[in-house]
């Protein structure tokens, strides 16, 4: 066994095991680095940057196990790949730009990501080929083979008003038929697409069907997850090829549907799916905050985690393709307004069963460093943060801002100190900070040519500008919702996979 081997001189005592935990911890060109040191260290440097060590997720950064198949990259290739994305990153220079106007409920999954235009459905499918565009348009839902009009003139054309799309190219659509004055959205129709070909797979109408009235939460590798509209809501299942009902499932009193429908987080991997749901009220004399994690499988509740230092609003952040959640603590204008906190609890799945924390990280954000702090995006899992910092009076520019570790012991002191004022009694295992760097640019038009000029965003307010997302490990989207009718919730994707010097990029319109 490799784990029994040890490496003589002076690293005599050191096993395989010891090893993987160094490697983890260290970058790309230092594990080469190491196994420059000796032949038994250069076996376990290539056998943890294989594709089995890949899959056990040693990086911040990878997320997608479906870009090894048909793989036979050497490991130390394969180990550079991954260090020329993250490098992509920190440079902030994306190999291709797309811009998606009057985009609505934009969804990603692996390389497919889906949206709403007016009344039509369109996808987007990244190729294997780095910086290679695909662009087909899914025709108008009239003209599928499932014919859906309004019962009546008194009611609206439908148009689809929720879609999800999962990582096999699973495409779920929810129609509605509103009336004309109340705007009531009157009967719904969901659908399943496979966008090889664009085919139907199934539909249900709730009228027809006699289906209660359900929400849609997400699409699963398998499964389409509902939730009941009831005052006790219950969790139903439905198998995504046949729509034939797979469970359904009571769920705890804790998820609560008297006020409005409750909101799902969704935790998966290759193996594993759970929807997991924040029951919270900010306030400070409520009782301790509970995570309640609900198993894909059966429907059935598998832990429930109690926060007990609440006194900040919490947020759920999920890593797209791993069974590892992170919850967010974010405290603006901390020591006098000069730091912004960002405190990261990250759960991971065990072998058996259970999320438990695997580490607590506590970010300090310098208000100096990032002028326009509100719209500071830090990924827990990448180490990354994302800013939109202001260049004119009509235009802001984004930023990738690399995380370091703070070294400032003394203001680490003092954070500590008010912190337990505060309640927040749980050590902190990692410290960071952020490092500002370049700002993103556009990419050349034609290969070989200059990087242009920064990508700036115009006809925005900087208070409008909205949510920030990962599309895997590939890029970035970030939502600005415009003053101007033109730019009125435009969605840019940066894909910043590296392409070779031979392909073509630039700015895309939708």
């Amino acid at each position: 066994m490799l784990g029994k081997d040890q490496v003589g001189g002076g690293f005599k005592r050191l096993n395989f095991d010891c090893a993987v935990i160094i490697f983890s911890n260290l970058t790309p060109i230092d594990v080469i680095r190491c196994g420059q040191a000796s032949r038994t260290l250069r076996e376990w440097a290539f056998w943890f940057m294989s594709s089995e060590g890949l899959r056990r997720r040693h990086f911040p950064y990878f997320t997608d196990e479906g870009s090894f198949d048909n793989d036979t990259l050497s490991p130390v290739k394969r180990y550079a790949r991954f260090t020329r994305i993250q490098r992509s990153f920190k440079e902030g220079r994306p190999s291709s730009v797309l811009k998606f106007v009057g985009a609505k409920e934009l969804k990603s999954r692996g390389d497919y990501a889906a949206w709403i235009f007016g009344s039509w459905v369109l996808y987007h499918q990244l190729r294997n080929k780095p910086g290679g565009k695909s662009c087909r348009r899914i025709q108008p839902l009239s003209k599928l083979p499932l014919t859906v009009c309004p019962p009546s003139p008194g009611h609206a054309p439908f148009a689809p008003h929720f879609i999800d799309v999962n990582a096999k190219g699973y495409l779920f659509v929810r129609v509605g038929i509103e009336e004309r004055c109340s705007r009531r959205i009157e009967s719904t129709h969901d659908m399943v697409f496979s966008l090889s070909g664009t085919k139907l797979l199934w539909h249900h109408d709730r009228d027809v069907d006699g289906l209660p009235e359900l929400q849609p939460l997400h699409i699963g590798k398998e499964r389409v997850y509902y939730i009941t509209m009831f005052a006790r809501p219950e969790l139903i299942a439905y198998d995504i090829r046949s729509g034939r009902q797979v469970y359904r499932s009571p769920l705890p009193e804790k998820i609560d549907n008297n006020s409005r429908c409750p909101e799902f987080n969704f935790i998966f991997d290759e193996d594993h799916e759970f929807l997991a749901y924040v029951s919270q009220e900010c306030s400070r004399s409520s009782p301790p905050i509970h995570i309640v994690l609900i198993n894909g499988a059966n429907g059935h509740v598998s832990q429930e985690i109690e926060v007990p230092d609440a006194s900040w609003p919490l947020e759920l952040k999920e890593q797209p393709n791993v069974a590892a959640f992170a919850l967010e603590s974010k405290k603006q204008n901390f020591l006098n307004g000069r730091y912004d906190l960002m405190i990261f609890d990250k759960y991971s799945l065990q072998a058996d069963g259970l999320f438990t924390l695997a580490s607590r990280d506590l970010f300090a954000l310098n208000g100096s460093a990032t002028p326009d702090r509100t719209f500071i995006y830090v990924d827990p899992f990448r180490l990354l943060a994302f800013a939109m910092v202001d260049a004119t009076s009509d235009s802001t520019i984004p930023r990738v801002l690399e995380l370091k570790k703070l070294s400032d012991t003394n203001l680490r002191g003092k954070i500590e100190a008010e912190l337990g004022g505060k309640g927040v009694r749980e050590k902190v295992h990692n410290w960071f900070t952020s490092a500002a760097t370049g700002c993103i640019t556009l990419p050349s038009k034609t290969a070989g040519s200059n990087i242009r000029c920064p990508l700036k965003v115009r006809g925005i307010e900087t208070h409008l500008a909205s949510k920030i997302s990962f599309w895997g490990q590939r890029g970035i989207f970030f939502y600005v919702n415009g003053y101007q009718p033109r730019n009125s919730d435009t969605i840019y994707a940066l894909d910043f996979t590296p392409k070779a010097s031979n392909t073509h990029s630039g700015a895309y319109g939708t």
